[in-house]
């Protein structure tokens, strides 16, 4: 918007966006910043509080992620019908879990049973000790509008379509901020769009993702 750049969008404005676009493959949405307890597993580990990341499915194969042991999470995870499913960081694993065979294996978050299916591995070098779908964070954060919130940051990040340019893309999302606004003057400002800078590399701080942009 006018005088304002921020990397954060609510998610109504992540499921407009992926609806509504044409110039994008796919729209990523994540959210990183999440604390959770961790505990009732089947070996009656004492419970402790654990890093949470919320992510839509197509986050792992966009951002070149393999499993280090089972399955990434699918968009079938992310039918609000679903069971519940959940990876596991490859050090957590081991750690927490003895290293021992954890697909299918029910855990706990935040009280709440979720079935693992996959373990993320080392190299995605991120804290997170756990992966859920996106949509689950009410389900596994206790009083969570997420999916209602239009104030709820989430990080977003977009795959161009083959043949499109950044340029191309702003001028669609300026049109769709402005049919938006119409829907909710309250929420989309004035002149509000999407600028699209293309990510030249990726580095790690120990904590999370960075992204430098040209």
């Amino acid at each position: 918007a006018p005088g304002v750049h921020i990397t954060t969008l609510p998610y109504p404005e992540l499921a407009f966006y992926t609806a509504n676009a044409k110039s994008f493959r796919d729209i990523i949405g994540i959210s990183r910043r999440n604390q959770a307890v961790f505990g009732e597993t089947p070996a009656g580990s004492a419970p402790e509080q654990i890093h949470l990341v919320f992510a839509t499915a197509n986050y792992f194969p966009e951002f070149g992620i393999a499993s280090a042991r089972g399955r990434l999470l699918t968009p079938d995870d992310e039918r609000l019908d679903a069971e519940p499913v959940a990876l596991v960081g490859e050090l957590f694993w081991q750690r927490r879990l003895g290293g021992t065979e954890v697909i299918g294996e029910t855990i706990r978050v935040n009280g709440k049973p979720v079935r693992v299916v996959g373990v993320m591995p080392r190299s995605a070098e991120t804290s997170a000790e756990i992966w859920m779908p996106l949509v689950r964070q009410p389900y596994a954060i206790e009083g969570s509008t997420l999916l209602t919130d239009w104030n709820s940051p989430l990080d977003l990040y977009g795959r161009l379509r083959p043949g499109v340019s950044p340029k191309a893309s702003e001028q669609e999302t300026r049109a769709l901020a402005a049919r938006l606004r119409e829907l909710r003057p309250n929420d989309v400002r004035q002149d509000e769009y999407l600028d699209a800078r293309p990510i030249l590399h990726m580095e790690n701080n120990g904590n999370e993702f960075h992204i430098a942009l040209t």
